[in-house]
């Protein structure tokens, strides 16, 4: 069947409240999850179902709903992806692996599998520690609009920089020991994904004494032992364009950074 042989008004809808496998008779379809708990959408080997299978998949529970396909493939270029709650995505075979063509949230803003993004991320020195948190921008504390980084919290805690590949985040940050002005925070995978990023940033408040500037970025770090590509945050002089270095010298005991990051991520996965 033709991606768009069934209109979206006309997709017959199944219900599951447990973990589902995907199979060829679900193509034009949507399945609905209704669960209290975490539950699996399995989707089958690509090689199994046709070029063009397609699915709409509905997160109508309380619980969060896992996409996974077999064997070791990837959807949108991750291991797995992750249905928040009221969340849908119509996903297609495309003869290789698994994309999402749309998707939609009802307590949210959408691009692509990416979910609006609004929070303030601290770095500070206490004395003579850099410290980290990410907190909405209301400064209500961390909610859905920080769903992008994994172990966000409001609450302060110290920044680790150790080498990167043996050494885990810690409140969804960690600052790049091969790069020490780029601070590496806790995302899914983005590669692959361009079509759901994008991000603008922006400085709310700094004392140090250096007009920075802050570039988003997407890169491929070993981060104690999982290789992906994280979304990062790149701080350099404004003024010069030199890197500026996350350490206590720059950022002196007493002073801070916030910034102000905004725009589309998908869900942590």
């Amino acid at each position: 069947m033709p991606i768009f042989e069934r209109v979206a008004a006309d997709f017959p809808v199944t219900l599951k409240t447990a973990n589902y496998t995907i199979v060829a008779e679900d193509i034009g379809t949507e399945v609905q999850f209704q669960s209290a708990s975490t539950v699996t959408a399995t989707l089958p080997s690509v090689s199994d179902v046709v070029n063009g299978f397609n699915v709409v998949l509905r997160n109508i529970g309380t619980g969060n709903l896992t996409i996974s396909p077999v064997g070791g493939q990837t959807i949108d270029g991750s291991s797995t992806s992750l249905l928040s709650v009221g969340e849908c995505r119509w996903i297609r075979n495309d003869g290789t692996t698994w994309k999402t063509i749309s998707s939609g949230i009802s307590n949210g803003l959408a691009l692509g599998a990416g979910r609006f993004q609004s929070f303030r991320l601290r770095i500070t020195n206490s004395a003579g520690t850099l410290q980290h948190n990410i907190e909405n921008s209301n400064n209500l504390g961390a909610s859905s609009y920080v769903s992008g980084i994994s172990g966000a919290s409001p609450t302060l805690a110290n920044t680790p920089s150790g080498t990167d590949s043996s050494t885990d985040f810690v409140n969804g940050a960690k600052i790049s020991s091969a790069l020490n002005q780029r601070l590496i925070l806790k995302s899914a995978n983005l590669a692959s994904m361009n079509s759901s990023v994008a991000i603008i940033c922006s400085i709310h408040y700094n004392d140090t004494g250096t007009a920075l500037a802050i570039g988003p970025e997407a890169d491929s770090i070993n981060v104690n032992g999982t290789t992906r590509t994280w979304f990062t945050l790149h701080y350099n002089n404004a003024t010069t364009g030199a890197a500026f270095a996350l350490n206590t010298t720059n950022i002196a005991s007493g002073k801070t950074i916030v910034i102000t990051v905004l725009g589309f991520l998908p869900d942590y996965a």
